[in-house]
């Protein structure tokens, strides 16, 4: 139908629909170059923060694991037994406090390590717990605190942003993991992301998981981890402002000499993870991760059409 300049508006739909083509094929095309750009980065990067790793004195770690057992999103048993024989011959493990005192920076130790589990399922309990006690292993777990219920596992798809094919921990299980060395952290009340809370919902539920879980040890609680691993500067500061101490990411890479005790990195262990990825990871091969996020994230925020 012509419009008052004169001008078919079906032109405009038409002239809508190239500009979506054209914008669709540019972002594909972009997208091919950016995997292109990783792949051709990867190894050259890889070896330099190898060497890089090798020349150290000594190398601080956390690993992050939720779940182990058979579930879909969880690490295989027999793979996490493998990964703990691993710690038990190659370094030391310690509790993340350690870490956060700056006890790590004293130790004549190559590689010192602290394991954490997120959300709290069932099988770190059942699983990891003894396992981990046999070794003398600490471990620090942070709760998803609305999910945990007094005498009866919950399960976890009754929650969003959890596994959905796990079950959760009981307050009886985390006392009797609390008894044999297990310390407990805040996960917030439910699997929020932090970055998309309002302030006053953000501070109630810092507060109000950091209460919940000191009452239910008898001591205080004061170390955090971000849902998603995802926050921001106005999260950071919510966070010290609550009361932790300290609070752990999902960012892939060593504890830096100097590190922020409110944004403490993470090496996160997935279940497609080898015992070989496991070694090679923690020997500071897979250190050249964090470039290639940064990258890709940088090529995405220039990339106009």
């Amino acid at each position: 139908m012509p419009t008052a300049n004169g001008l078919d508006s079906g032109s405009y739909t038409d002239r809508g629909q190239d500009v979506a083509r054209k914008e669709e094929v540019w972002a594909k095309l972009h997208d091919s170059f950016a995997r292109r750009l990783q792949n051709v980065a990867r190894m050259p990067l890889r070896l330099l923060c190898r060497g890089s790793a090798r020349l150290r004195r000594r190398r601080t770690v956390v690993l992050a694991y939720h779940s182990v057992g058979d579930g879909r999103d969880a690490v295989g048993e027999r793979e996490f037994q493998k990964q703990m024989k691993f710690l038990h011959e190659n370094a030391q493990v310690v509790d993340l406090e350690a870490i956060v005192r700056g006890d790590h920076l004293k130790t004549e130790a190559r590689l010192t390590c602290a394991i954490t589990f997120d959300d709290g399922y069932a099988n770190v309990h059942k699983i990891a717990g003894p396992l981990l006690y046999a070794y003398k292993f600490p471990a620090k777990v942070y709760l998803t605190v609305g999910a945990i219920d007094p005498e009866k596992s919950r399960s976890a798809a009754e929650f969003k942003g959890l596994f959905q094919d796990e079950t959760m921990l009981t307050w009886k299980q985390v006392i009797e993991l609390y008894r044999i060395g297990f310390t407990f952290g805040s996960h917030l009340c439910q699997h929020h992301d932090m970055t998309q809370l309002e302030e006053s919902k953000l501070a109630w539920e810092l507060e109000q998981s950091k209460t919940i879980i000191t009452e239910r040890l008898g001591v205080e609680c004061r170390h955090f981890a971000y849902p998603f691993g995802y926050f921001d500067r106005q999260c950071v500061q919510l966070v010290s402002r609550a009361g932790y101490e300290s609070a752990v990411t999902v960012m892939h890479r060593n504890v830096p000499n100097a590190c922020d005790p409110l944004r403490i990195p993470r090496m996160c262990i997935a279940p497609f993870h080898t015992l070989a990825d496991f070694g090679r990871m923690l020997g500071g091969d897979f250190d050249y991760l964090p470039i290639i996020q940064r990258t890709r994230r940088v090529l995405r925020l220039d990339y106009q059409v």
